[in-house]
């Protein structure tokens, strides 16, 4: 789908000099000249050997431009380079002038009774594809991905603090360190990209992978190396399983419950029957509350991430 904001305009310029673009609707006596045999006066024409005369110049060139209507200044980019951009396709939902002046990327959630899409804090998009340590991976702009942490992820382990994305070599799996807590939290995403891009966006507002993981807060963009390797359904990738939809939702609904399991174990070793948490867990056993970054202590946090974050060789179950 083309970006609501691409625009399209048909525009002349001069094949010899092939720099200025001038709209065919903008008046111009360079353009009148081109279009009569007055070209023959252009010093760029008396300068080419001697050709027959025409009725306009046969340097003039018309082409059909696409340039974004919300961009401060116009940049005209041919049509043929315009539908391999971002703008050509759904990869314009991630676009910083996209997110900010359009209407907010709304995202496709279906009810599930049993699942956690009541809490819009876990709510799981459902055009989005899950790997089993919470990333997520959007595979709607033709061959192009975008990848990022899930809800479930911020709002377990708090406010990001930073995003540090490692220098990479080209096709390798995406990684990034995302501290939270004074951690440098390592996650790595199970599928190698090549034609590589991060988002500038959260290494100098890291906030807003916590306030806007499916959106703004976008870590890394690329073309999958194995092509077709994300498929409709439950898709696998080298061991692991991509899940959508209610098989998504159930997964959630199962990694919550062996959440507040595991802070509940933790806490048992440390205090033995006192649940006293600061509020982040139910006394009668229920949801880890978030935020656990807050509460736990360096050796469970990293007990916590390796057990639910980190890349292990594995996959997740429908």
């Amino acid at each position: 789908m083309l970006c609501p904001f691409l625009r399209k305009l048909n525009v002349k310029y001069c094949g010899l000099y092939g720099m200025k673009m001038i709209p065919l609707s903008a008046g111009s006596s360079a353009i009148e000249r081109c279009l009569s045999r007055e070209y023959l006066e252009c010093r760029l024409m008396r300068d080419k050997a001697a050709v027959a005369v025409q009725d306009h110049c046969p340097n003039l060139c018309v082409e059909d431009v696409h340039y974004c209507d919300l961009a401060p200044v116009r940049k005209l980019i041919p049509c043929n380079k315009a539908a391999t951009t971002r703008c050509g396709g759904d990869g314009h939902r991630y676009c910083d002038l996209y997110l900010a002046l359009a209407e907010p990327r709304a995202h496709s959630t279906s009810p599930d009774a049993d699942g956690p899409s009541a809490d819009p804090a876990l709510a799981l998009p459902d055009e989005l594809a899950y790997a089993p340590n919470h990333m997520w991976l959007d595979d709607g702009d033709a061959d192009r991905v975008h990848i990022g942490v899930d809800a479930f992820f911020c709002h377990t382990l708090g406010a990001v603090e930073a995003v540090t994305f490692p220098t990479r070599r080209d096709e390798a799996r995406p990684s990034a360190l995302i501290r939270i807590g004074g951690m440098d939290l390592e996650m790595v995403f199970p599928l190698a990209l090549r034609e590589f891009e991060t988002n500038a966006r959260v290494a100098a507002s890291p906030g807003t992978v916590s306030q806007d993981p499916y959106g703004r807060g976008w870590l890394f963009a690329g073309v999958p190396v194995v092509p077709g390797a994300v498929a409709d359904d439950a898709s696998p990738v080298g061991a692991h399983l991509l899940l959508r939809g209610v098989a998504a939702r159930r997964w959630l609904q199962r990694e919550r419950d062996r959440l507040a399991q595991f802070v509940h174990t933790c806490l048992d070793e440390r205090h033995g029957n006192d649940m006293t948490t600061g509020g982040h867990l139910a006394t009668d056993g229920g949801h880890a509350d978030g935020r656990l970054s807050e509460v736990l202590d360096r050796r469970t946090l990293i007990r916590l991430h390796h057990e639910f974050f980190s890349y292990r060789d594995g996959g997740a179950s429908a």
